[in-house]
């Protein structure tokens, strides 16, 4: 491992600015370029072997603003003036083609590995990645849970820090030309212009970051107001580190404890749920260590590297392909996950989603980000050589000046705008492919004759009758599956409750005969799919059930909340807002109505690899519920849950394609469920109804399965009814024995 890197202009290789290539610098700083190469392994080897986020691309951001500053501040220092056009035209000449290349392959990757239906669904990703707005389009799927269930991670979600690196692309070069022109309308120095100007963008995009991390931080993750202070305090380290003479066993010292830094962020903080506030401060703070050890002024030791292992050829020579391979990891990372039903990567595919990413970034860096920086910097020798003739022949004419700019920008202009296009016009063809078979697929279905089995009738279909063959000729409809979920019943109505939420559904008995018996319904929307079964049992006038759901989606068992009132803290609107509420006032109606039972879940399912968790505290809050209200607790177990969405596959493969079923989950972890039990709980178990010899189908009975990769159509949990009977009704003596009185 070298110790020492020269300068001199034969060594110096051109230095992207962050995981996106840049122009010549004043000066290549090697460790930086080593940086650049430690963030991007990390990011992919934290994406792919340990399914978490690293803080790398907080790095990136750092870095490219802090190149981007330093290398306009060099040119204003001698008397240029920014020019935003151009610096937007040439960043973005560079920047697209290997995007435009990556967003080609990966749609065709989504229509090959996950068929027609998923390819459609990318179509936005795939323009927004282009066009540099994915962050937004994040932002918004944010807004819909069910947005999420369409499909598996998003593969191109990789380009939300790209995106809003080319939004900062934009705005900085406007920001410096503005302050060098403040700076010879005042005569000073520009950097004491830019210096509060940046300052004034970090400390309030940084408190911005502060305050939306802390109410809503997922929004905040892909927010571009809310990263401006990372770019922010790239741009002031640019300005304060050449003034800086620093020893060079402090730089040493430096350079190591911001390595140190670097490496550890994402093993020691939960980078993906705690920034980019407070802790974002960690990778920015590591990476400007390293930097300003390796760029201040260096005196007699200008020649000598201060971190050798940053400083190293090797690490230098991946840098040039970090762009490449930040693009190409995360689309083979999702696809192979997607094409193994997995949802995170063992040791072993892990290796090889980066040994294909590694080799599809070197072909995209050598046969197209490299051929076409070709193209533009050959352009700009041959246009910067007749710029040198116009102006010795018209010194006094401004007129050729202009025509030589728009000359220099052709060639940058025509490389962007053929990126964008070559998207474009995939995104159409991908568009008029995809929609032409599935329109196919759709009106084999409208041909279908009408179901075999009467929606009115749940106890002819289903898991009453699994062996039905109904082909495709299903209910739901086709058209329906995906219709939002619903619970039945009307909206509560006020029972002189303090507390009100609009996840709260009340269903009456039609007729009871005899004393009423209150259910409690309190959950997520595996629990408000669930609800169709008790929906069924409060029609029988015999049950004399009365049902109360406090159900939303995303609202997982929250046991803090039900004893807690309701606190105006939270975002309005937002899911954590709205689960409160209906939590606290769920715990309330109990407190109150101490209804005979409560349902609830017990666990969560995850990805087939994934394994199922249980909640914490479960089994003493079953103890609390039963001492103090009286009420029994009846614990269902999750419906299993899927890498692929079952109904999609079907739709495009039909219904008895053996790569649309799933194997089921193993058996419940029986110690928990003897703790939950042990405590006055009754658990019940579905899975072997749902998914019957093992195998969860996305069709059984003449009824729909599935609506998504892991929510149960309303109908088949209607069907599910007499099983939820059979379980129930031996422990607790005044449940239902029979779903449908008289007829099963």
């Amino acid at each position: 491992m070298t110790s020492h890197v020269t300068t001199t202009a034969s060594s110096r290789e051109r230095e992207p600015d962050s995981v996106a290539g840049s122009d010549r610098k004043p000066a290549y700083i090697p460790e930086v370029q080593g940086l650049r190469t430690v963030a991007l392994l990390l990011v992919a080897s934290f994406h792919v072997w340990f399914d978490r986020v690293s803080g790398g691309v907080d790095i990136f951001l750092l870095i490219s603003a802090y190149l981007l500053t330093r290398s306009h501040t060099a040119k204003a220092l001698g008397g240029a003036l920014t020019n935003p056009a151009r610096t937007v035209i040439a960043k973005f000449a560079r920047l697209l083609p290997a995007a435009a290349a990556v967003i080609v392959l990966t749609l065709l990757g989504v229509y090959f590995v996950d068929g027609p239906r998923y390819a459609l669904d990318s179509l936005w990703s795939a323009i927004a990645s282009a066009t540099y707005w994915m962050n937004f389009l994040l932002q918004a799927n944010q807004v819909d849970y069910f947005a999420a269930q369409v499909g598996s991670v998003d593969p191109y979600q990789q380009f939300w820090s790209l995106s809003i690196q080319g939004q900062v692309f934009v705005l900085w070069p406007i920001l410096h030309l503005a302050a060098e022109l403040v700076a010879r309308l005042i005569k000073r120095d520009v950097r004491w212009v830019l210096t509060p100007l940046f300052a004034a963008v970090t400390i309030a995009s940084f408190t911005y970051a502060i305050t939306l991390t802390a109410a809503n931080q997922q929004h905040a993750y892909f927010d571009s107001a809310a990263r401006l202070w990372e770019f922010g305090a790239g741009s002031l380290l640019a300005i304060v580190v050449p003034l800086l003479r620093l020893p060079r066993m402090l730089r040493i010292a430096m350079s190591w404890i911001g390595l140190a830094g670097v490496i550890l962020c994402g093993i020691v903080l939960p980078v993906s749920s705690t920034f980019p506030g407070w802790a974002a401060l960690w990778p920015v703070v590591s990476a400007g260590l390293i930097i300003a050890a390796a760029d201040s002024h260096r005196g007699d030791d200008n020649a000598s590297a201060v971190n050798p292992f940053l400083a190293h050829p090797w690490l230098r020579l991946a840098g040039g392909y970090t762009y490449a391979l930040y693009l190409t990891h995360w689309p083979v990372l999702v696809l192979a996950e997607s094409l193994t039903g997995r949802s995170a990567a063992t040791p072993l595919l892990g290796t090889i989603v980066l040994a294909i990413s590694a080799v599809l970034a070197v072909l995209v860096a050598r046969l197209v980000e490299r051929p076409a920086a070709a193209v533009v910097a050959h352009a700009a020798k041959r246009t910067s050589a007749r710029a040198h003739l116009l102006r010795s022949r018209h010194s006094a004419n401004p007129r050729p000046r202009r025509f030589v700019f728009l000359k220099q920008m052709a060639t940058p202009a025509l490389v962007a705008t053929v990126a964008i296009a070559l998207v474009l016009g995939s995104v159409l063809g991908m568009r008029q492919l995809s929609g032409a078979q599935l329109a196919s697929i759709n009106s084999r279905l409208d041909a279908l004759e009408p179901p075999l089995v009467n929606a009115a009738e749940p106890w002819t279909y289903g898991a009453m009758n699994p062996g039905l063959d109904a082909g495709e000729r299903l209910i739901p409809t086709h058209d329906d599956v995906k219709m939002a979920w619903t619970v039945a019943g009307t909206h509560c109505t006020d029972l002189g409750l303090t507390l009100s939420t609009k996840f709260c559904w009340q269903q009456e008995p039609q007729a009871p005969t005899g004393e009423l018996r209150d259910v409690l319904l309190v959950g997520n929307s595996h629990m408000a799919q669930a609800a169709a079964m008790f929906d069924v049992l409060a029609q029988a006038p015999e049950h004399n059930l009365r049902v109360r759901s406090y159900v939303g989606p995303g609202c997982d068992m929250n046991l803090a909340n039900w004893d807690l009132a309701y606190s105006d803290d939270m975002p309005e609107g937002s899911r954590e807002e709205t689960c409160q509420k209906a939590w606290a006032a769920a715990g309330q109606y109990a407190r109150e109505a101490a209804p005979d039972l409560i349902v609830v879940l017990g666990s969560r399912q995850g990805m087939p690899d994934e394994g199922e968790s249980f909640f914490e505290g479960l089994p003493s809050w079953i103890q609390t519920i039963e001492g103090t209200l009286g009420s029994e607790v009846l614990v269902l177990r999750d419906v299993p849950r899927f890498a692929k969405d079952p109904f999609l596959c079907a739709s495009d493969n039909g219904y008895a394609s053996e790569r649309c079923s799933n194997p089921a989950p193993p058996a419940a972890d029986a110690a928990e469920v003897a703790v939950i039990e042990a405590a006055g709980g009754t658990w019940v178990d579905l899975t072997p109804a749902i998914c019957p010899d093992g195998q969860c189908r996305p069709s059984m009975g003449g009824v729909v399965t599935y609506m998504d990769d892991n929510h149960i159509t309303r109908q088949f949990y209607q069907s599910l009814t007499q099983q939820l009977c059979d379980a129930v009704a031996p422990r607790i003596q005044w449940f239902p024995a029979q779903a449908w009185p008289g007829i099963v």
